[in-house]
């Protein structure tokens, strides 16, 4: 038997071969390695909605305890008016929209004993007020209830007074326990709600026969304006709502021409650098009083 030598490939051969399964498996690699990243992305994506998720049911869940909160209190003051309204007692209701209505300095700085300060004083000037046009003001209840939002509140009080959120809540707290029928309210997050607020409570209050008037502390916003614009037109109605000037009066205020109008100096500030109208918005008894103001604000800078 005669063996004959195998045959063997060709070099050339054999290194082609090699380079394409090299090629193969850098290709192989290659299609890996992006549908791993795809699946990264893919895993990233569902980990960022899963967290949105958890945000966003942590934020209706404190929006939901808000309204909780809120329902219970406004069932808190209906009842309180109920019984007011019941025993046939009048009274005066005086309404805040305190984003924009802010109590001195030397009231907010103290806060425990500061709330109920302002609150004594805010009565003594409301029932001043009462004496000039109501028989017997001392006979008649004083209904408050001032709404602001305490959060921005605190931050803006805080970079003008160093005075902190928590300091404003001990103040809301004083003012609330000092007079039976005073309310300070967070209205939450949201220009809107304490205007919505305050715009339900004039309709309910202007409808309600033992109200005798209303007193809004409001000017400095032009929203409420629409709001006023139906009593407008009716005598018996204007007659029954006070506007508070403050330290800004929006100049949409101004084409009112409300004949009803009161000021309280010593509630509410009314620093002139604050002032966000000129003169020519003014009502005219109150232009020469900006005047004095503001020369005694120079006088004091120099």
């Amino acid at each position: 038997m005669v063996r004959r030598p195998r045959a063997t490939a060709p070099v050339e051969e054999t290194s082609e071969e090699i380079e394409t399964l090299i090629e193969g498996h850098e290709n192989l690699t290659r299609r890996l390695y992006l549908e791993l990243r795809q699946e990264r992305a893919r895993h990233d994506a569902l980990r960022q909605r899963y967290m949105d998720l958890g945000n966003y049911c942590h934020a209706t869940e404190g929006y939901l305890q808000n309204e909780r909160a809120e329902r219970q209190e406004i069932e808190m003051q209906m009842r309180d008016l109920e019984k007011i309204t019941e025993a046939g007692r009048k009274f005066v209701v005086v309404l805040i929209d305190a984003d924009g209505y802010k109590f001195h300095e030397h009231y907010l700085l103290k806060a425990d004993e500061g709330g109920g300060a302002a609150a004594d004083e805010l009565l003594a000037q409301v029932r001043g007020y009462m004496s000039t046009f109501l028989p017997d003001p001392e006979d008649i209840d004083v209904v408050v209830r001032a709404y602001a939002n305490l959060g921005n509140l605190g931050r803006a009080c805080w970079r003008e007074m160093r005075t902190s959120t928590d300091d404003l809540r001990k103040f809301a707290c004083d003012f609330n326990a000092q007079q039976p029928l005073f309310d300070f309210i967070d209205g939450g997050r949201g220009k809107e709600r304490a205007d919505r607020k305050i715009q339900e409570l004039v309709t309910f209050y202007m409808h309600n026969q033992q109200c005798l008037h209303i007193v809004l502390a409001v000017c400095h916003d032009g929203g409420y304006v629409p709001l006023l614009k139906p009593f407008a037109a009716d005598k018996k109605s204007r007659d029954r709502i006070t506007l508070v000037f403050g330290a800004k009066i929006a100049q949409s205020f101004q084409i009112l021409d409300w004949p009803w109008t009161a000021e309280f100096p010593s509630v509410f500030s009314s620093i002139v650098g604050d002032l966000q109208f000129t003169m020519s918005n003014l009502p005219s008894e109150m232009t020469s009083e900006v005047k004095e103001l503001t020369k005694d604000t120079k006088r004091e800078q120099e």
